[in-house]
Parts: structure tokens; C-alpha cells; sequence
């Protein structure tokens, strides 16, 4: 038998493929609370230049608290203030399952490479729920859940009570906890599994066996949730009081304050960010969003049209930087890393507390407290009105009690042109092309 010499080329061609078309364990488009343990609230996706209402969907009957999406991106996880946890499909808004807690969930549902889902309740208990919305287990804690629950790189989950850093491994045992007098945030873990929680006005660094390492002396950080940059700094927010202004701290991993960026006289800020450059993002009562240089200077400034108290972000693969200030109306904004207004959607209803998620192929979701979900994606419109709800079916309702339109508008920035990167979104067939091309150039 002869035996033909294959080329390095095609060996490397079928690896590539092979691994697009294997099942794995990566984690989800957007698997937790500012989308990572770290808290950078950064996707590996591009978000649109412009934009059209791919659907809304009448999910929850009440808040919801927020959402992540499945492994294989298909699926939204909604928790809501209604008691019940939502799947939602999201290609097209429709519910495929709910679970129901005896309490209002709180905070984001977290998503493991196995796709089991984690989230807690006012009911006093973690849950953790197969793919299919069947319960794995769930355990009693002290109190009601103050916060989102965070997986670790190592396979640990913790989520915060009114008085105690819990954490379990993913069959439900208890690990330890961790007495953190009074946390209003959900914490962040490092690369390395340190657990950084703001409680008590300062900000706690905890390792993964539940010891206190140190603790940073701040004021008044326990609000707001701490983020950790590619570097392992840690950017604390701590809000007014009569001794010191609110503040953004960059905190070296030995606790050591680095530089502190003063915000004013405003007791309460939003959760931090970080950009693929670094750059910090911070909002603020006094209604602007921040962008603060990685060594403490201010960047640029963008006036919103409300507070920013409480508010989050979602930073796409390129820099852009989605949020929504906290008001009745208050418009979803999406801004270029140069602080220029790319476009905007303006509701005739209110958006939730919850920050927007990016999914795959830059796909946005928003929620608003009166339970929808709205998916916007590329899209070629200027201006988009919708008059009226859109039932489950997808049909219109001119039913004007319980409509709930929105009216969009879309800004282009004129410094801003498409990626290349986007490129990488469009599907795997393309890229898998352009690098072989750049193989047999090499070759």
C-alpha cells in the first residue's frame, strides 16, 4: 500500500476544524455577573455598529434581577423578583422552562463549563440547577442572598448573606465561610483564586480556603463591587461620607493603595470596568460615566441622562462600553472607547437595574423592570418605533394597557469604522480560510 505524504498545512486545517466541531467545556458568552469572576464586564464579542430590534419578549411578571447565557450561547438565564427563574431562547424571546424559589431571586444567575446554573434567593438558600431547569441541589444559608454568586477559575462558587461569604464546591458541599459584617456587592476573584470582597467600608482580601490575607482601610466600600484588571490591581469604589469624597482606589494585591481617583461629593457609584486597554470605568450620582487611564488620570467624561448609581457595564471585544443610568426612560447608550456616543435606545418604559449582556455575535440584551428581555442586534435602520407589546407568538398588540414600545435611534460616530475583528463572529468556516491562507503564505 502506498502511503501519501500529507502536508503540515492540512494536518493543521483538520486540528482547527476538529476543535470547532468537538463539544467542550468554554466557558458561556456571558457565564456570570459582569460577565467573569474578575468582574471586567468584558466580551469577547463586538457589539454592532448599527442596530435593529431583533425581538422583545414578555418573560417575567415583575424585576428581572439578571441574566446570563448558557454554554453554548442559545439560552438566557433571566432570574426575577416574581420568585421564578426563566430559560429563555435567544433567537427569539420564547421561555423553554422556569423554576420556581419559595422567595424572589436575587442578583445574576452563574453559569459553570458544565452548564449547571447557580443563583440565590430571599428564601435563605443557594440553588444549583441543571441545564434543563432539574434541581441538582440546594442549601440552606443564614440569611437572604445579598449578592450575585461568583464561580472561581478552580471550580468553587461563594456568594455573599447579610453576614457571611459563603463558598461550595460544585456538588454542594460547604467549603467555608467567611464572617464579612455587612457586604452590599458581590465579590471578586482573582487569577490566582483570592477572593476580594468590599464589606464594612473596606475592602476584605480573602484566600481560596476561606483566611483573611489583609484588608485595605477605605470608607465607605461596601456598595459597590470590586474589579480586577488584567494586572491583578484591584479597583475598589467607595462612596462619600463627611470625612473623604467618593472615589475609585486602584489596590495593589498586597493591599497597598496605589492612587485614588476622587469622584465628589456623591455617596453612592456604580460598578467598575475595565476595557481591553485597561481603562477603568466608573459612573457616579453626579450623572457622568468615567474613564480613568490605568494610572489614575481621567480620560475622558460622558454626561448621562441620570444618575449612575448602581449602574454597570458591559465592554465589547473592541472597547465599546454599554450601560444605562438608573431613572424612569433613562436610555441605553453605547459609546466608542473615545467616550463618542455610537447609538442609543430610548424606551417609553424603564430599563432594569441589571446591566445590558452581550451574546454571541455581539447580540445585546437588556431587560426592564416590568420583566421583558429585548434583544437588539446588526441591523440597518436609522430610526425604529414600535407602538404596542409583542406577545409570545411574536404578533403585535395594539392593546395600548399593556403595551410596552420602545423607540430607538441609531448615532454613528464618525471616528469609528468596523473592525476586522468582527470577522471572527461571522463564523468559523471564515476565519478557519483566512488562517490558511496566512499559513500557506508562511509556507
Amino acid at each position: 500500500m502506498r502511503l501519501h505524504k500529507i502536508k503540515p498545512l492540512y494536518i493543521l486545517f483538520f486540528m482547527i476544524i476538529m476543535l470547532y466541531v468537538t463539544p467542550s467545556n468554554a466557558a458561556s458568552p456571558w457565564p456570570m455577573f459582569m460577565h467573569d469572576a474578575r468582574h471586567t464586564g468584558r466580551s469577547e464579542y463586538t457589539i454592532p455598529d448599527q442596530i435593529a430590534l431583533m425581538w422583545e419578549s414578555d418573560v417575567a411578571s415583575q424585576e428581572i434581577t439578571g441574566m446570563s447565557i448558557s454554554v453554548d450561547g442559545d439560552t438566557i438565564y433571566a432570574a426575577s423578583a416574581d420568585h421564578y427563574l426563566y430559560a429563555v431562547d435567544a433567537s427569539d424571546g420564547s421561555v423553554t422552562w422556569q423554576y420556581q424559589a419559595e422567595h424572589e431571586f436575587v442578583g445574576t444567575p452563574a453559569v459553570d463549563e458544565n452548564g449547571n446554573i447557580y443563583i440565590g434567593s430571599k428564601d435563605d438558600y443557594l440553588y444549583c440547577l441543571f441545564w434543563d431547569g432539574k434541581l441538582k441541589w440546594k442549601e440552606k444559608l443564614d440569611s437572604d442572598v445579598t449578592s450575585s454568586p461568583v464561580l472561581s477559575d478552580s471550580g468553587f462558587v461563594v456568594v455573599c448573606t447579610d453576614d457571611y461569604l459563603y463558598a461550595y464546591d460544585s456538588a454542594g458541599t460547604s467549603l467555608w465561610m467567611y464572617d464579612q459584617c455587612g457586604s452590599y456587592s458581590t465579590p471578586a476573584i482573582s487569577d490566582d483564586g483570592t477572593i476580594y470582597m468590599a464589606g464594612s467600608g473596606d475592602l476584605h482580601a480573602i484566600d481560596e480556603n476561606g483566611n483573611l490575607t489583609w484588608v485595605a482601610d477605605l470608607t465607605q466600600a461596601e456598595y459597590s463591587s470590586p474589579a480586577i484588571g488584567d494586572d491583578g490591581v484591584i479597583y475598589c469604589p467607595e462612596g462619600h461620607n463627611s470625612s473623604s469624597p467618593g472615589a475609585i482606589n486602584a489596590i495593589d494585591s498586597d493591599g497597598s493603595i496605589l492612587w485614588s481617583y476622587a469622584l465628589g461629593d456623591m455617596p453612592y457609584l456604580s460598578n467598575p470596568a475595565t476595557g481591553p486597554d485597561g481603562t477603568i470605568y466608573i459612573g457616579c450620582d453626579d450623572d457622568y460615566l468615567y474613564a480613568i487611564d490605568p494610572d489614575g488620570s481621567l480620560k475622558w467624561r460622558y454626561l448621562m441622562d441620570n444618575s449612575m448609581n448602581g449602574s454597570s457595564f458591559a465592554v465589547d471585544a473592541t472597547g465599546n462600553v454599554l450601560t444605562i443610568a438608573q431613572s424612569a426612560n433613562s436610555s441605553l447608550v453605547a459609546l466608542n472607547s473615545q467616550g463618542q456616543l455610537k447609538w442609543s435606545v430610548y424606551p417609553d418604559f424603564e430599563f432594569s437595574s441589571q446591566l445590558p449582556i452581550i451574546g454571541i455575535d455581539g447580540v445585546v440584551f437588556v431587560s426592564t423592570w416590568g420583566g421583558e428581555i429585548l434583544a437588539i442586534g446588526s441591523g440597518d435602520q436609522e430610526n425604529i418605533e414600535m407602538n404596542g407589546s409583542i406577545d409570545e407568538s411574536g404578533d403585535e398588540s395594539d392593546d395600548e394597557s399593556g403595551g410596552s414600545g420602545c423607540f430607538l435611534i441609531v448615532s454613528g460616530s464618525e471616528d469609528m469604522s468596523a473592525p476586522e475583528m468582527t470577522v471572527l463572529v461571522l463564523g468559523g468556516v471564515t476565519l478557519l480560510m483566512g488562517i490558511a491562507r496566512r499559513i500557506k503564505k508562511l509556507t
